[in-house]
């Protein structure tokens, strides 16, 4: 198949990326393996739980015009029980005003992307961005 570029305007390459991140995902999801994922906060105290905020999303995207928690999308993930996700997946968690950014791999197994707090989150945004264009969020 041959494609010339330069014919090409940019919001058709903007719309070839996204389907071919797509077709990417798809394949790589039938081979894919789901794994434990708990937030930190998983086996705290009542006391913990009921006095901060908590919150964790798996990423599928950025929306890099915001900065504060509006700019992760993806689904909510259920702070205080085990979820399933792929290993690979990018999970953002909240705790009162941090936030941690993980990258999941293996059962109850994570590695720290990045953490930040509320009001100061415009470099860990940038950092998760980076990570979903090379992984393919």
């Amino acid at each position: 198949m041959e494609l010339n570029m330069k014919e090409l305007t940019a919001e058709e390459i903007t719309t070839l990326i996204a389907k071919l991140k797509d077709e990417l995902k798809s394949r790589e999801t039938a081979t894919s393996r789901l794994v434990v994922y708990a937030h930190d906060c998983y086996d705290a105290s009542n006391y913990h739980k009921n006095k901060y905020k908590h919150w964790c999303k798996l990423i599928k995207g950025i929306d890099d015009t915001k900065v504060n928690g509006y700019a992760f999308m993806g689904p909510f993930l259920c702070p205080f029980s085990e979820n399933k996700v792929e290993i690979g997946s990018i999970v953002v968690e909240v705790c009162n005003t941090d936030y941690t950014a993980y990258k999941i791999t293996g059962d109850n197994e994570k590695e720290k992307i990045c953490k930040a707090r509320r009001g100061a989150l415009s470099k860990m945004i940038a950092v998760i961005k980076e990570q979903c264009e090379e992984e393919v969020c």
